[in-house]
């Protein structure tokens, strides 16, 4: 890729800037998704009482699945941890009963 493939040129920049300020749709879109307050939600109008839930549903859908996974990557990394200190432990017990039978010889 091109180094300046990143780099955005100021006529692009001066066509998307007005996108982002807060009275445009895709902001306000932005905005209602991302409310939590129930006193505000149930203002809204059907079309976005709609899209709401639509919109949390899907997310919570995903946090769940980000949840298991990582619960999922923990437990193995504890049952990794659990394994390698039982097997320390054994090595540790071996080197003991080594050194007790060499001094008993």
């Amino acid at each position: 890729m091109p180094h300046d493939f990143y780099k955005l040129h100021y006529d692009e920049y001066c066509l998307l800037m007005p996108s982002l300020l807060p009275d445009t749709n895709f902001i306000q879109t932005i905005q209602s998704r991302q409310e939590r307050d129930p006193k505000i939600v149930k203002n809204y109008t059907e079309t976005q009482r709609k899209d709401w839930q639509k919109w949390n549903k899907r997310y919570n859908e995903w946090l769940l699945k980000k949840t298991k996974k990582e619960q999922e990557l923990r437990n193995k990394l504890e049952k990794e941890y659990n394994e390698g200190r039982a097997e320390a432990r054994r090595k540790i017990e071996e080197i003991i009963n080594n050194e007790k039978k060499n001094k008993g010889v």
